[in-house]
């Protein structure tokens, strides 16, 4: 697998947005075979658990087939990350945010999506919240892809926080490793709320309210005083992308 980078994760979601009986291509049709094997091996029996052996068995493929795909484990589990991302649910959520203007609303929207995807997209949400598998997957891709993921979500973060901020550049960059690592345990947020058997939406449209209301406080926003912008300019993706 080539190296990772920021336009890569973008290019292969738009990739996997295209629905399977679309496609043409025998390759990428044996590819979403693989991941939608893969996917439902690793929700079943968790990323350590699960061998590239499983996968080619269960789609009936030799080993080193599954390989000429995929260049390693944690390679296959980040296709079927994005590959679940670009899934009806998470494209709808994509959508959502490309007609907004209002960063008040997107960082709504973000806040909202967060607990939402614990529900919707259950192959994100196990890795994201389950057994540090997370981290053992960014240790198989190495060091640059794992300071690439870090850096890029805090990148999009300030750039969402930036033109609601009242604040200092030192205060904002705190405030948003700070929103970083609050959505790092929405996972277990929202496993407390099963556990409590409290009601999905109920639950997440209060989370969302607590944290806007605590974000525009803190970053001394103005409601009144606050401009439109740009999801794609804001987020740094040619225009294109929201219309796929």
């Amino acid at each position: 697998m080539a190296r990772w980078t920021t336009q890569t994760f973008i290019d292969i979601t738009l990739r996997y947005a295209v629905p399977v009986e679309e496609l043409t291509d025998k390759k990428e049709r044996k590819a979403r075979r693989i991941i939608d094997a893969a996917t439902a091996l690793f929700l079943k029996h968790g990323y350590r658990k699960t061998s590239i052996d499983d996968v080619a068995r269960d789609v009936g493929i030799g080993k080193g087939t599954v390989y000429l795909y995929f260049g390693t484990k944690a390679d296959l589990l980040i296709h079927c990350i994005l590959a679940e991302k670009a899934g009806p649910a998470g494209m709808r959520m994509w959508h959502t945010m490309s007609a907004m203007t209002s960063p008040i609303e997107l960082l709504r929207a973000l806040l909202q999506g967060s607990f939402d995807m614990m529900y919707e997209l259950p192959l994100t949400a196990r890795i994201a919240g389950g057994d540090h598998e997370l981290e053992l997957v960014l240790s198989e891709l190495g060091g640059d892809t794992a300071q690439l993921m870090a850096s890029t979500r805090i990148e999009r973060l300030n750039a969402l926080l930036a033109p609601l901020s009242r604040v200092d550049d030192a205060s904002l960059s705190a405030i948003t490793h700070g929103l970083a690592s609050l959505l790092e345990a929405v996972p277990e947020i929202t496993r407390q709320a099963q556990r409590l058997g409290m009601d999905r939406q109920v639950h997440s449209q209060a989370m969302t309210d607590i944290l806007l209301a605590g974000l525009l406080s803190t970053l001394g926003t103005d409601p009144s005083d606050v401009g439109v912008v740009d999801f794609n300019a804001l987020f740094g993706i040619e225009p294109e992308v929201g219309d796929t």
